[in-house]
């Protein structure tokens, strides 16, 4: 899995294991792409405008990067309670002007699933 696929294959099509071979490639958080591992870190809305404001880009929920290098240190996932996607698009709601957003989560793994929130590039930018 490329990033250009992770930027371009409907995220219903991107599973668990997609997720996790795409980390393994190590690739570094960039212009299109961020690494959370979980909803309380802050910047999410900040990142989405960014993204919508630029090429677009994928924000990978469930992955703790390395702050050095940006790259996937740990990646299995997150548990994903009721609520969790629903607070994703609120997160993503609030973004103005209002940013066109997916967010999906993979299949369960252990008990986890990665979340992906697709940020398409606002045309008007």
């Amino acid at each position: 899995m490329t990033l250009f696929e992770l930027l371009t294959k409907p995220l219903s099509k991107i599973s668990h294991a997609d997720v996790v071979t795409f980390c393994d490639l190590g690739e570094p958080e960039g212009q299109q792409l961020d690494y959370k591992a979980d909803l309380s870190e802050k910047g999410i809305s900040k990142h989405i405008a960014a993204f919508a404001n630029t090429r677009g880009g994928i924000i990978i929920f469930g992955v703790v990067e390395d702050k050095k290098s940006g790259t996937p240190k740990t990646y299995e996932g997150m548990t994903v309670g009721s609520g969790v996607l629903e607070k994703v698009q609120q997160l993503a709601n609030h973004v103005a002007p209002l940013a066109p957003v997916e967010v999906h989560p993979t299949d369960e793994v252990k008990g986890k699933r990665f979340i992906l929130v697709r940020i398409q590039r606002d045309r008007k930018s």
